[in-house]
């Protein structure tokens, strides 16, 4: 039997399981298959997560062999269900940044023009910002 197995039904205990679900978000509750133990191969937690933040894809846990007394460090996959999208530039859920309609027609607006430039080195256009930046360093 090698190490992770003699610990995995320990990691199905209610209590470990929200110990360890905080690396993720604010746990809710454990599924009740999991608080059953009738699939032992998977748990599930229910969590709040705020969905501007970061998602680990997966959680280090440090586990004490009780035969070597050695510390082991585990990683553990996390595989999120039902992730609703949710758009960072208008703060809306149901569609992400590529789809917003906002930056879409925003992006439209704000095509860069190109510029023509007199007596540069095979620079004879330039767009958006580096056009900014040559505007300022022949101002100042």
């Amino acid at each position: 039997m090698d190490f992770i197995t003699r610990f995995a039904c320990k990691f199905l205990h209610k209590k470990s399981l929200l110990s360890i679900a905080p690396a993720v978000g604010k746990p809710l509750a454990v599924d009740k298959v999991t608080q059953d133990r009738t699939r032992p191969s998977t748990a599930r937690v229910k969590v709040l997560l705020e969905l501007l933040d970061k998602h680990p894809k997966r959680v280090r846990i440090n586990i004490v062999d009780t035969i070597s007394g050695r510390l082991v460090e585990h990683y553990q996959q996390i595989i999120y269900d039902n992730l609703p999208k949710f758009c960072t530039c208008c703060k809306h859920q149901g569609h992400d940044v590529k789809s917003c309609r906002w930056t879409i027609g925003k992006s439209n607006e704000e095509a860069a023009p190109i510029v023509e430039v007199e007596g540069s080195c095979n620079l004879d256009k330039l767009e958006g910002e580096s056009r900014d930046y040559l505007n300022a360093k022949r101002a100042g």
